[in-house]
């Protein structure tokens, strides 16, 4: 009797122990989601804090979300006690109702977000933010007749949007100092106004000393030279090469005259051209290419051509391939296809070229353009453009059409694809660049069969389009009702044209270098990592990711990846519902796959042992 009681008494203390372990289980369960509650209610304050740092917000306004259950007269009562009213009513957003709130005076921005942050029937609250349009408008007396970088209708009956976007692009590049672009033509006005200090000048010359001092084979070769006359004066006397000049680079946001797509860049004047546009000879070409190289050009503007093949001109711009400069060539001006009228230099169809059809202000190609589904490789805007010519003129008078016209806006945007600053990182070569210029066109339906890439130049999307990830943000939440535990990253997405977005992650201690864990789509920008152990540190990057398709480039040319976004690192907690822990009382184990748990019922266990109790207890009775 001694020893049932003995064994009774022990049972009971066992399973009273278990009980209250249960119960503290419980307990400690709870308190781990509630610190992580918290934890996740606090980052976000100092989230929303520290953009509120900007000061970029409207001053005494508000806008908050209310949960779902929260309580009207609460908030009623909670707006009173601070002096703040709602100025309207934003609606029901998501899966609450939003406000936009007036502040007293008194009351800052910042203090009323730590006030409704901290109020358990907020959701969320943030400044009200300024917005603003992200485009660049230059002051220039003419930006607004020239509505191939921003058409807004104006011209003739014009479509808006049938322009290059040149004023979003300017956000992002504007071109370099650094950067020389020959101009190979009639001249150019090194004199005009609107083109002050945009006019390459030989460092190496001591102008009208008599003397070759670079030992370049030119004496005084100040400004260029004229190779048409032999002389080291290649001024303009016809207008044509002012023209192209004034399109790529004509000084910009001076209250004068026109905008250069170029607001920074160096033009060289070659002249090979007589006053009446006619007498050059490729003879004159292949000199001017081979001094435009040799002094440092790194793009050549050819609003010229004909229809004769030459061998020598092919070996040049071939030679000027090899020195990693890009020629960009107009298609001509007779209509016709270049696929079976071939047009020369455009058609030598060398890496480093690229061949420029004309488009009108609606988006058509021009009449007189000529066109070529294989042979000609993008359209730029080429009918009714405004520019600049000799004797410092660009009035009303000088509108040119041509594919001469449209050849200089392909430079002005090869100009900005090659100096935009994170593409200089890039180190990208001319034929990368040539892919971004040919990728990013506006396809449009007058151009396919037509024109080989199917569109129009589109700078805002060229210069956007390979932009690095950036503001990667990551945290640890603890399990809830309807998620596991996991790590949660935001970031942004800043381009505008990549194939997905890569996530790569490595746990410390475990991995010797970062695995990628997830690809996305191009306009996912948060991911959530569920595949995550206790007590564990990892640390995560992001970045986006291209694939170009185009013959002319290398297979590791045809590979871009951004740069890395800013690496984080985020600790899980040792117990937070890894390892037992949640409603009622269990004993869990886990395997190395955190979606799949063995979960056994305590009382379950004690069942068996109660038979044996009942057995145990009869026996010595």
């Amino acid at each position: 009797m001694k020893k049932s009681l003995i064994f009774v008494t022990m049972f009971f203390a066992l399973s009273i122990l278990i009980l209250f372990g249960c119960g503290s289980q419980e307990s400690t369960s709870k308190s781990i989601k509630s610190d992580l509650i918290e934890q996740e209610f606090k980052s976000k304050i100092k989230e929303t804090a520290q953009k509120a740092s900007t000061n970029d917000y409207v001053e005494g306004e508000l806008i908050v979300k209310y949960k779902t259950n929260a309580k009207s007269s609460e908030i009623q009562s909670f707006n009173k006690s601070l002096g703040v009213t709602v100025k309207k009513s934003l609606g029901v957003i998501g899966d609450g109702m939003v406000d936009l709130l007036a502040l007293p005076d008194g009351l800052d921005v910042k203090a009323a977000l730590l006030e409704y942050m901290n109020n358990s029937n907020v959701s969320y609250a943030e400044p009200n933010y300024k917005r603003y349009i992200r485009t660049t408008i230059p002051n220039d007396t003419y930006f607004v007749q020239q509505w191939a970088l921003n058409n807004t209708g104006q011209m003739m009956g014009g479509s808006v949007g049938a322009d290059i976007k040149a004023p979003l692009a300017w956000d992002y590049s504007r071109g370099s100092d650094n950067l020389v672009v020959a101009v190979i033509d009639t001249g150019i006005d090194y004199n005009h106004e609107d083109l002050f200090g945009k006019i390459w000048i030989n460092s190496g010359e001591i102008c009208n000393n008599g003397k070759d001092d670079d030992r370049n084979g030119y004496v005084d070769d100040c400004f260029g030279w004229n190779f048409a006359k032999n002389n080291n004066n290649p001024m303009d006397d016809h207008g044509h090469g002012t023209h192209c000049a004034g399109v790529i680079g004509a000084t910009t946001n001076n209250n004068l005259g026109i905008s250069g797509i170029l607001w920074n860049v160096k033009i060289m004047a070659l002249k090979f051209l007589n006053s009446d546009g006619s007498g050059g000879t490729v003879a004159d070409v292949v000199s001017a290419l081979n001094y435009a190289v040799k002094m440092g050009a790194k793009i050549v503007n050819a609003s010229y051509g004909s229809s004769t093949y030459s061998q020598a001109e092919y070996d040049s711009i071939a030679s000027a391939n090899e020195k990693g400069v890009l020629f960009i060539a107009a298609a001509g001006n007779d209509a016709e296809n270049n696929d079976l009228s071939p047009s020369y230099p455009c058609n030598y169809g060398l890496a480093n070229i690229i061949s420029v059809s004309a488009s009108d202000q609606n988006d058509n190609i021009a009449s007189f353009s000529n066109f070529g589904p294989t042979k000609v490789d993008v359209s730029a805007p080429g009918v009714y453009i405004l520019s600049l010519i000799n004797l410092n003129g660009y009035l009303n008078k000088y509108f040119w059409d041509g594919t001469s016209m449209a050849t200089p806006h392909v430079v002005g945007l090869a100009g900005l694809v090659m100096t935009q600053p994170e593409y200089v990182k890039y180190n990208f070569s001319i034929y990368q660049s040539r892919a971004i210029i040919e990728t990013y066109v506006d396809t449009l339906p007058a151009f396919i069969g037509k024109i080989k890439t199917g569109g129009r130049i589109n700078a805002y999307k060229s210069v956007t389009a390979l932009l690095s990830p950036t503001n990667l943000y990551g945290e640890f939440f603890g399990p809830t009702s309807a998620e596991k535990l996991r790590i949660h990253l935001n970031w942004k997405n800043n381009a505008t044209g990549i194939d997905n977005i890569r996530i790569e992650r490595m746990q410390m201690g475990v991995d010797a270098d970062y695995k990628e864990i997830a690809r996305l789509s191009p306009n996912i920008s948060s991911y959530s990592d569920f595949d995550i152990a206790g007590e564990s540190t990892y640390r995560y990057r992001v970045r986006a990711y291209k694939g170009f398709k185009q013959s002319y480039l290398s297979v590791k040319e045809r590979d871009v990846f951004t740069f890395y976004t800013n690496v984080i690192e985020v600790t899980t907690p040792k117990d937070a519902g890894f390892y037992g822990g949640g409603d009622g009382c269990s004993i869990t184990a886990h395997s190395k796959n955190l979606s799949k748990e063995l979960t056994v019922d305590v009382f379950l266990i004690m069942i068996p042992l109660l038979i044996i109790l009942n057995r145990f207890v009869r026996r010595y009775r």
